[in-house]
């Protein structure tokens, strides 16, 4: 079992909690399940033209999560590109299907496979993952504060806004240095925690530190703007940008407690919720909610299974 799964499971009890509390509070908010006639209506019009626009942009996305995967990766391992985009689509695929994402440990067996170390690959994850959740929040302050059920928290949202840049400094400019030396001096820091500070080492050169961080604000800009393509089609043109933004992060941090595959039940929780505070009805959120998650879901998996069979085609024709 990888440490990042054995980090996870001794929470898994609260998260539990967490989830049962939103697929709670997605059963209170809905006064009926969408009908055969429900969803009759609401994929005619532009609902289906929006999931297939929504497709290109998770598609888009994927693609942008490959390359920085394998931009962080090469920085340390020389694991030819063709290897990476065959391998990122299946890697992320796991991740995504399996409960509070644990199959991303595979990252760290695969990286190993080929040439590389897993402290390695949980150092870059770790970086993926820390500008992903840095930008979820931000998105997530975003969809807050515009909401009109959220009037007066102007000044708690600058503060929350300065928090969050203010971590973010943290990371980069004192907490990475300073463990890196303090982990040089223990007996088993060369062998862990210095690799693990380490793999954050381009959070000192700009380029590098910079293309990391653009790519991962283009992955959720593009994400969101498919978002507001299908909520727009649901709900009628004028649906702001500020409540997809919401919606991107409120479904995506819900998978931090999702104990259930694939984020299912607290993925519509969260859309639902975000979604309240503009006003919007629970029964149409709960549509909207199933058909992105959908849409997501059969991408990553068609992608993933691809990527896989591929692979095994080849090693089959090698052997």
């Amino acid at each position: 079992m990888t440490p990042s799964a054995n980090g996870r499971l001794w929470k898994l009890p609260l998260l539990a909690l967490g989830w049962v509390a939103l697929v709670y509070f997605l059963v209170r908010s809905l006064n009926k399940i969408p009908s055969l006639e429900d969803w009759g209506r609401f994929l005619k019009g532009d609902a289906i033209l929006a999931g297939f626009f929504f497709g290109a942009c998770f598609l888009a996305c994927t693609a942008l999560r490959t390359f920085r995967f394998g931009y962080l990766l090469r920085l340390a391992s020389p694991v030819p590109w063709r290897e990476i985009a065959l391998a990122f689509p299946w890697l992320f695929m796991i991740g995504a299907i399996t409960p509070m994402r644990l199959g991303e440990g595979l990252r760290a067996v695969w990286i190993r496979q080929h040439g590389g170390a897993s402290i390695d690959a949980i150092g870059y994850w770790f970086a993926e993952r820390w500008t992903d959740l840095f930008m979820l929040a931000g998105f997530a302050l975003v969809g807050i504060v515009a909401a009109p059920a959220i009037a007066g928290l102007g000044v708690w949202a600058w503060l929350v806004a300065g928090g969050l840049i203010a971590g973010y400094f943290l990371l980069w400019l004192v907490a990475r240095p300073t463990l890196t030396r303090l982990g040089q001096k223990l007996p088993m820091g060369a062998g862990i925690s210095v690799r693990f500070f380490d793999a954050l080492r381009y959070m000192d050169l700009p380029s590098i530190h910079g293309m990391v961080v653009g790519l991962t604000v283009a992955i959720w800009l593009i994400l969101a703007m498919g978002f507001w393509i299908v909520l727009n089609a649901a709900f009628g043109d004028g649906v702001s940008f500020a409540v997809a933004v919401g919606c991107v992060a409120a479904v995506n941090l819900s998978a931090f407690l999702s104990v259930a595959p694939a984020n299912l039940g607290s993925y519509q929780a969260a859309m639902i919720a975000m979604l309240a505070l503009y006003g919007f009805d629970a029964e149409t959120g709960f549509m909207v909610a199933v058909l992105i998650q959908g849409i997501g879901l059969m991408i990553t998996l068609a992608t993933g299974a691809s990527a896989r069979a591929i692979i095994a085609w080849r090693d089959w024709r090698t052997a």
